[in-house]
């Protein structure tokens, strides 16, 4: 189980019913995130933040972060992560950029 420590860090809440949660993971990793978390039909959806970094941001719904943090806490070993101690504005998260 997730530590209170560690939930703590993870939880930025973006607005009522809204939960970030905001990684590190290895940059090889960043697209395993994408695919098995939104393989998961409305669980969370992932967001690459810095892809040098390999900080991604996991949004979800407070209805869901229990399971998103079991989740999380399960593929630990496989797809190892920690707490993004960072900070990221949410503006900037939500910004919509032309590719």
């Amino acid at each position: 189980m997730i530590s209170e420590k560690n939930k703590t860090i993870l939880n930025r809440k973006i607005q009522d019913g809204a939960v970030l949660l905001l990684l590190e993971v290895e940059r090889h990793a960043i697209v395993l995130f994408h695919a098995v978390m939104e393989g998961y039909d409305g669980m969370a959806t992932v967001k690459t933040i810095d892809e040098a970094q390999g900080v991604i941001a996991i949004i979800t719904t407070q209805d869901c972060e229990d399971l998103v943090l079991k989740f999380l806490e399960n593929v630990r070993e496989e797809l190892p992560w920690r707490a993004f101690e960072g900070d990221v504005s949410t503006e900037e998260l939500f910004e919509y950029r032309e590719v």
